[in-house]
């Protein structure tokens, strides 16, 4: 039987193998911490390699050559700004290809909150994609489904992180004309196994089934990220990201699937033709451009990407930026490293959940917090002045 990698650092979860098994033979399994993981069936497999072939992480990776270019950007419609993450990028993408006659395929939240890609073919569809998701999608049948509507001469606008999109593009095994591929800038995925966990946490502290979750939501009057909760009972959590035991776990790189630590499309060599991302360092790339409402960085990575946003530009508000001062954060130069707890945090989460890690390894910087806060008011007063 084929061995499809020797450690788990040499498999992102992307599903390529088991979408391109003639066979039918491989299926993704999760694993004790609840990441995807290719399970072979001795009994079908023919050893044919088709597998090991479209792998991402295995199989070199090349850009295309092309002059990249970097933007900041802010949805001109302030309320579409305001429900997205960021400035409002993928949305106006997403309804470039609608109005094309064109599919679009995407991260979205389940009913019971689950996340996995999805075709969208609506205007309805589209808005259960917009937002993040820091969970890793589960991509199901989707490469298939993708391939079915390009070769029928379907557009179709492909969003995931570095890794699908690249998974997809070495299960297609050829470029397509009517192929566009938008790559988010990533800093590493969870298991939906520990999100679950920490769902039940809540739930369990607000007496109630939670009904939707944003990572990016918006609510808090200085627009700082925050997480957002709605429960069936009404009631809301919201936290800055700080103050949030999942946040904290996932933004400090203690719980992050094994390949995300040596992620190598954590660079500014990308895969799809536009990468979009928070704009962070605007402040320093350009100064009279930043607000706290959210700005987008767009990056064209070939001819294709920028002829797709020549023909949304107009929706918002562009500025070109230096190229090296906007492409200076983590998810754009190196992988998220290892927290030095990460051992810890998997030996309680395995033994006694995700409640344990929370109460034995998170704690609220109470004084970061407040001293954050007092900064914010007296530069909105100083402003004003």
């Amino acid at each position: 039987m084929i061995t499809l990698f020797e450690n788990k650092s040499e498999c992102c979860g992307c599903s390529a193998c088991s979408a391109v098994c003639p066979k039918n033979a491989i299926t993704m399994t999760a694993d004790e911490k609840g990441f995807l993981y290719p399970s072979v069936d001795e009994s079908k497999c023919v050893e044919c390699g088709m597998c090991k072939g479209v792998c991402p992480v295995q199989n070199d990776f090349s850009a295309e050559k092309y002059t990249q270019k970097t933007y900041a950007l802010k949805n001109a419609d302030e309320k579409e700004r305001k429900s997205s993450s960021s400035g409002g990028v993928f949305i106006e993408l997403a309804r470039a290809a609608l109005n094309k006659g064109g599919v679009v395929y995407g991260a979205a939240f389940t009913e019971d909150l689950k996340v996995r890609h999805i075709r969208a073919t609506t205007a309805e569809e589209l808005e259960r994609l917009k937002t993040s998701k820091y969970v890793q999608s589960d991509m199901n049948n989707i490469y298939r489904l993708v391939k079915a509507d390009l070769v029928s001469g379907i557009p179709v606008l492909f969003s995931g992180t570095g890794c699908q999109v690249q998974g997809l593009k070495k299960f297609l095994k050829k470029p397509y004309t009517n192929l566009f591929c938008v790559d988010l800038a990533c800093h590493g995925v969870p298991s939906q196994k520990v999100f679950d966990d920490y769902l039940s946490r809540m739930e369990k502290k607000y007496k109630s089934k939670a009904v939707s979750v944003n990572f990016r939501g918006k609510a808090i009057k200085n627009q700082i990220l925050d997480i957002l909760i709605h429960f069936e009972n009404g009631k809301v959590y919201s936290a800055i990201n700080t103050h949030d035991s999942y946040y904290t776990f996932f933004s400090n790189g203690y719980m992050l699937r094994e390949s995300c630590y040596e992620c190598k499309f954590a660079s500014c060599q990308r895969t799809g033709d536009i990468s979009i991302a928070d704009f962070w360092g605007i402040e320093k790339a350009a100064p009279e451009f930043a607000d706290r409402k959210g700005i987008s960085l767009l990056i064209t990575n070939t001819l294709k990407g920028e002829q797709l946003f020549s023909e949304v530009s107009s929706a918002f508000r562009v500025l070109e930026t230096p190229f090296e001062l906007s492409t200076k954060q983590q998810a754009l130069n190196y992988p998220c490293k290892k927290h030095p707890k990460y051992t810890r945090f998997w030996e309680i989460y395995l033994s006694k959940g995700f409640d344990a890690c929370a109460k034995k390894l998170y704690s609220m910087p109470k004084l970061r917090y407040f001293v954050k806060r007092v900064n914010l008011k007296l530069k909105k007063i100083l402003k004003i002045q």
